[in-house]
């Protein structure tokens, strides 16, 4: 596959969440919406590992998580490697 979907539980008190594949240099809306609980990574190249950084953030700009990584994944030429 060349794609990974990831998945999270929610945060409670949380009204958006934020997610970086480039190790927190920049967050994106996860592809599932702003709410959601899921971020699909499309693309993937053969032994490239791809780590996945989720920020919880709620109703006042003070209110949001540290970054917590989720999951790691590495796609090699044969078979799927996830840590």
């Amino acid at each position: 596959p060349s794609s990974m979907r990831f998945t999270w539980a929610a945060v409670p008190g949380a009204t958006a969440y934020l997610v970086s594949i480039d190790s927190g240099a920049t967050f994106i809306t996860p592809s599932s919406g702003v709410t959601g609980l899921e971020h699909v990574i499309n693309n993937l190249q053969p032994n490239v590992t791809r780590n996945i950084i989720v920020r919880a953030i709620g109703t006042l700009t003070c209110q949001q998580s540290q970054s917590t990584a989720i999951g790691r994944t590495r796609l090699p030429d044969v078979g799927l490697f996830i840590p």
